[in-house]
């Protein structure tokens, strides 16, 4: 197997039709948190495709450090290909499609941990040797997006009736409670992207404007007495907050795919195309979205990661 890696520096600081669902097969590269970066890459050995970590960048570049930023090390060879990864922590959820008639809309869901083994700082992934199932999709229809969040893999999902929105958590699934416009414009907008960084998850969508839906992350308090938490309420939903703020469109072709980064200071688009590889947009509130960098001759499978802790981009 070839690997193919462009590195580009980010200087963090500085830097209408229906809501598609999620790529199909073929298409779905890579996710990240600040410090793990997962790509999924064609592969010419046994299996056809093969998980790749790239592991939390370290002070130094010592054998017992970590590794070198942009590092990246094999973790799992997978026979088929995920339709959607989720990065939370040092874990990756990854998504299959049905693969049997009775599986009546409920894909199955994976996960497997980097685990950093002590004394040789060598990561190895958890379970060994195979994928730990941890549940399925939360209802059948659309997966519009999936993504990590703090508190677990979000899925945004979109059926002939409705659009709701579930978080995994501690390996069930519970229902985000919507803003009415917000779930309108999941069934009627076209998704640009969905991605977390600390407490905030954003959504962006674009019908006759283009939305960023801001979801607060953080939990209330339980009140009174009780000594439930909020996750024992019925029905299990979360009451999670919820904005929403207009801005410029990003200029991309109906058959560009757009995956949403975010850090502490700016969002990003990674934009892949058949015709001129994967380009970087960095959105500037006075300047609206801008380009910052282009990889030529990337291939179209290729995905982008944003490693916050090094302050780079990284491109497989």
């Amino acid at each position: 197997m070839m690997i193919r890696a462009f590195l580009v520096s980010l200087l963090i600081s500085l830097i209408a039709r229906a809501a598609d669902p999620m790529p199909a097969a073929g298409s779905v590269a890579s996710v990240a948190t600040p410090n793990h970066a997962w790509f999924v890459l064609r592969s010419d050995g046994l299996a056809p495709w093969v998980l790749m970590h790239v592991t939390p960048r370290a002070v130094d570049d010592t054998a017992f450090a970590g590794s070198v930023p942009g590092k990246a090390r094999f973790a799992s060879p997978i026979e088929s290909l995920p339709m959607a990864l989720a990065a939370v922590d040092a874990s990756v959820y990854m998504m299959f499609d049905e693969d049997t008639p009775s599986s009546a809309g409920f894909r199955r869901i994976y996960r497997v941990t980097a685990v950093r083994q002590a004394g040789t700082g060598v990561w190895t992934t958890q379970p060994a040797g195979r994928f730990e199932q941890v549940g399925v999709q939360p209802v059948p229809g659309d997966l519009l997006a999936f993504f990590g969040t703090k508190l677990g893999p979000m899925a945004l999902i979109r059926s002939a009736e409705a659009a709701s929105a579930w978080v995994l958590v501690n390996d069930r699934w519970r229902e985000v409670v919507l803003d009415r416009d917000f779930e309108s414009s999941l069934r009627t907008q076209r998704l640009i992207g969905a991605a977390s960084f600390g407490d905030i998850s954003e959504v962006i969508l674009q019908g006759d404007s283009t939305q960023v839906w801001k979801i607060d992350l953080i939990l209330p308090e339980p009140t009174g007495a009780d000594s439930s938490t909020i996750f024992d309420a019925p029905g299990g939903e979360l009451p999670l907050g919820m904005s929403v703020e207009h801005i410029d469109a990003p200029t991309i072709a109906k058959n560009e795919i757009t995956v949403l980064h975010l850090d502490a200071a700016s969002r990003y688009l990674s934009v892949r195309g058949d015709g001129d590889g994967l380009r970087v947009l960095r959105f500037d509130p006075q300047l609206g979205w801008k380009q910052l960098s282009q990889f030529a001759g990337v291939p179209a499978r290729s995905g982008f990661a944003l490693l916050t802790d090094a302050r780079r981009g990284i491109a497989l």
